[in-house]
């Protein structure tokens, strides 16, 4: 019975496109907590989206967003100097 009460629960999540969650999670206007919870909750499986290589893509988004934000921090310090 246990399991079957898991497998119910699995079911009951909606099935999201992988096109939908990796855009929530790459999308600039999402504050960045959300991002990180939808990234989150990608590789925990609470979201449900047929990603594949999903640690990829997240450390991929990861990489890109410290590099971004590095390259914005040195531009601001630039423009305080």
């Amino acid at each position: 019975m246990f399991f079957e009460k898991e497998f119910l629960i699995f079911q009951e999540r909606p099935r999201l496109s992988a096109e939908k969650v990796t855009k929530s999670i790459r999308n600039r206007a999402n504050p960045i907590e959300t991002q990180i919870q939808n990234a989150r909750g990608l590789l925990d499986g609470s979201v449900n989206a047929p990603v594949l290589k999903k640690e990829e893509f997240v450390l991929d988004w990861v990489l890109e967003r410290l590099k971004s934000d590095k390259k914005i921090q040195y531009f601001c310090s630039l423009h305080r100097s």
